[in-house]
């Protein structure tokens, strides 16, 4: 089983339509900036009809081709499933439940947030997004099905067990009450992509933009791109973060069963 931390990007729900070449532009220069150009693309075309290419110069000309959902990825030599078998990846999937995922293998160990933020910037100017998160997960428990509220198929401790249930909270979630719509977050991440309606929730009689402006170890919060705020937590606030958060109801996370009391 592939080991290492992944490092992924998640954005949900764009409100304007997200043409395929813009989404291809920021795509491709991920994998240039990276050193790692594409060697797989998996695409639907206008007709309904889903295509796969290795051939970059093909890769290229599909692009303009690709109606709507678009995968690209860098893949490892000799893999035998893609969940494992890359090194990078950038996608689109225009669904009923609309996803951007930007995935960084384990070749980026300086990976920094301000880094993947370029990206996240770029992404915002196209489309207001409902919400969004940057995670860090090991490349075994598959790291861009986190994206979506699913996991990989191995069995589980009881500690894991408790994890699965956070996971698939959000799958359930976004298929029925969609309350990240609503102003919930899934939880609280070093990199949170928030809408107008998550600034209107309050924390212990605060507004959230208030409340974290109000500690800095609750880090900081500006507007991106069109109507979009990104919310950047330390890493040692993180785990404070998600229990207040997750104590007060505004998290689809449910709170720790030890601080639910």
């Amino acid at each position: 089983m592939r080991t290492g931390i992944c490092h992924c990007l998640a954005l949900y729900d764009w409100k304007s339509d997200i043409d395929t070449k813009s989404f291809c532009d920021i795509a491709i220069n991920v994998f240039h900036d990276n050193n790692k150009l594409p060697n797989l693309i998996k695409y639907e075309s206008a007709d309904g009809n889903r295509h796969s290419s290795r051939s970059l110069k093909r890769i290229c000309k599909q692009t303009s081709a690709a109606h709507g959902t678009i995968q690209m990825y860098h893949t490892i030599e000799g893999y035998s499933q893609l969940i494992f078998g890359w090194n990078l990846n950038a996608c689109k999937i225009d669904s009923d439940m609309r996803i951007i995922t930007l995935g960084f293998g384990e070749f980026l160990s300086n990976l920094t947030l301000s880094y993947i933020s370029r990206f996240v910037d770029s992404f915002a100017s196209l489309s207001e997004f409902a919400y969004g998160m940057c995670y860090s997960r090991s490349f075994n428990l598959g790291p861009d099905l986190y994206a979506y509220g699913m996991i990989t198929g191995q069995e589980r401790t009881a500690d894991e067990k408790l994890d699965e249930d956070r996971i698939t909270a959000w799958l359930h979630d976004r298929i029925n009450e969609k309350r990240h719509l609503k102003g919930y977050l899934r939880d609280v991440y070093p990199m949170n992509i928030l809408s107008e309606k998550h600034l209107l929730r309050e924390v212990d009689g605060q507004l959230l933009p208030e409340w974290i402006a109000s500690d800095t170890a609750r880090g900081t919060i500006r507007k991106i791109g069109i109507a979009n705020w990104l919310w950047t937590v330390p890493n040692e606030s993180l785990p404070n973060m998600q229990a207040i958060l997750r104590s007060r109801g505004l998290t689809i996370v449910p709170p720790d069963p030890e601080t639910s009391s």
